[in-house]
């Protein structure tokens, strides 16, 4: 079998083009991935200076949730994981609980107030 000019230009030609896709292809993931990153940056943002306000020591997620819109529970426990908040389950009527966040900066000063008897303020 032999090759002649135009089946190697049809290689090269396929070649440089599957080259110029792919890496389109991770340009524009590499794209996504740093928009989806920045919006987390954000996101933190919002939610630590929430977490740090001086009035409230702890936050409800239901607080948290209303004030960083376009992230699923799961997504904004991911976030809250990675900044060091640690959660708190405090019983409700009825049995239920609430699920609160103060971060982990904050846990002894939280601790503090309780054990001097303080009521710590609620978010809502």
């Amino acid at each position: 079998m032999t090759l002649d000019f135009t089946d190697v230009v049809v290689a090269v030609v396929g070649a440089v083009i599957g080259a110029g896709v792919t890496i389109a292809a991770k340009f524009v993931g590499t794209y996504e991935e740093r928009k989806a990153r920045r919006m987390d940056t954000r996101a933190i943002s919002i939610i630590r200076d929430m977490l740090n306000h001086k009035r409230f020591v702890e936050r409800s997620f239901r607080a948290i949730r209303s004030r960083v819109p376009g992230y699923t529970d799961n997504e904004l426990r991911r976030l809250l994981l990675e900044m060091g908040a640690i959660r708190i389950m405090k019983s409700r009527l009825a049995g239920r609980f609430e699920e609160r966040y103060v971060l982990k900066e904050r846990w002894n000063e939280r601790n503090q107030l309780i054990a001097a008897g303080k009521k710590l303020e609620r978010d809502e």
